[in-house]
């Protein structure tokens, strides 16, 4: 199988990540549309240092699964954003 630390560490870092979209989530529905800037700022605070080495040690199946829950939660946060204009 694998390391079974390295397995808890990753799953606790997606716990995290999802976390994080989930407050930015609750952000977008109490006060509305993020600014561009703010929302770039977002999808990069996702990639912390400890998560970059986190994915040095791993496979590319799970750095490609990685980058897609990444980029999936950040797609999210668009639709969020347009839907936000679009009823505003």
């Amino acid at each position: 199988m694998g390391d079974p630390l390295l397995t808890l560490t990753k799953r606790q870092k997606k716990l995290s990540i999802q976390n994080i979209v989930d407050k930015e989530r609750n952000k977008l529905q109490i006060t509305g549309l993020l600014k561009g800037s703010e929302l770039i700022k977002l999808s990069m605070d996702l990639l912390a240092p400890e998560e970059d080495r986190i994915a040095t040690s791993t496979s590319t199946a799970t750095n490609f699964e990685r980058n897609s829950f990444m980029a999936s939660n950040l797609t999210l946060l668009l639709r969020l954003r347009t839907i936000r204009g679009l009823q505003g």
